[in-house]
């Protein structure tokens, strides 16, 4: 029996085996700076995003809180902190990559003609911490809109 691989997830460590990681062309999902919170994380590194990033290795970030969760776009500005990646390949943590893993790239995770476009408007720079939703549209559907105070869903 062969096992595939295609993501491997909360993989804090995953710094350690970027290299095999990219000459498998598998991916990691990881938390942004969590670590030494447990045994088995003790060597995490709140640079691994970065580390596997600049190892070729497709990165997402991801977070089992859910409120941790609703800021994902604050997660990925932390992998621009530690490890100095680039503010589109940070946002791309939350965005492209995690559609890429997926396999749903193809539809999802970038804004595109032909694709599903869920998209949200910030009040200010996505990765920042100021940065608040204004408008949230889903399929052409505002959803959300800070002005009106109002949501359709």
């Amino acid at each position: 029996m062969i096992l595939e691989s295609n993501t491997f997830t909360h993989i804090l460590e995953g710094y350690k085996v970027a290299d095999k990681m990219k000459a498998h062309g598998v991916g990691g999902s990881t938390f942004s700076d969590w670590w030494a919170y447990k045994y088995e994380v003790n060597d995490a590194i709140p640079y691994n995003a970065a580390i596997m990033h600049n190892a070729g290795v497709t990165v997402a970030i991801n977070s089992d809180d859910p409120e941790m969760s609703r800021r994902l776009n604050q997660e990925a500005a932390k992998s621009v902190k530690y490890g100095g990646i680039t503010e589109e390949e940070a946002l791309k943590f939350v965005t492209l990559n995690p559609a890429k893993l997926l396999h749903l790239d193809d539809r999802v995770g970038s804004l595109k003609v032909g694709k599903d476009a869920d998209v949200v408007l910030w009040s200010d720079h996505p990765l920042s911490i100021y940065a608040k939703a204004e408008k949230t549209i889903i399929e052409g559907v505002t959803y959300f809109d800070l002005a009106r105070g109002s949501t359709n869903a």
